[in-house]
């Protein structure tokens, strides 16, 4: 399963905040690591959020245009972060 191994560089633009933007369920993943992965291999993703607390597991995709989430803020159980520009299938060490 690609989604699982697909190595996801990313960084913390925002915590315990949730874009206003669109958004789209990418599933139920343990980590902030595991949904960058889900991110990385669904197309046109560069921005998402992973929840904590009672919203523990769900990552979405976000769809605005900048890590400035033009949209608007609010206070939500959800980690925001930004991918960074590395391909999916950079090869891992031992891998």
């Amino acid at each position: 399963d690609l989604v699982g191994s697909a190595v996801a560089s990313f960084d913390l633009v925002g915590s315990a905040v949730e874009c206003l933007s669109n958004d789209t369920l990418l599933g139920n993943v343990l980590t902030p690591a595991g949904c960058a992965r889900r991110c990385r291999s669904t197309p046109g993703c560069e921005f998402f959020v992973s929840g904590f607390g009672d919203k523990a597991g769900r990552c979405y995709q976000e769809y605005t245009a900048n890590e400035t989430c033009i949209e608007g803020w609010e206070v939500d159980l959800y980690d925001f972060y930004k991918l960074n520009d590395s391909p999916a299938d950079t090869p891992v060490d031992g891998g």
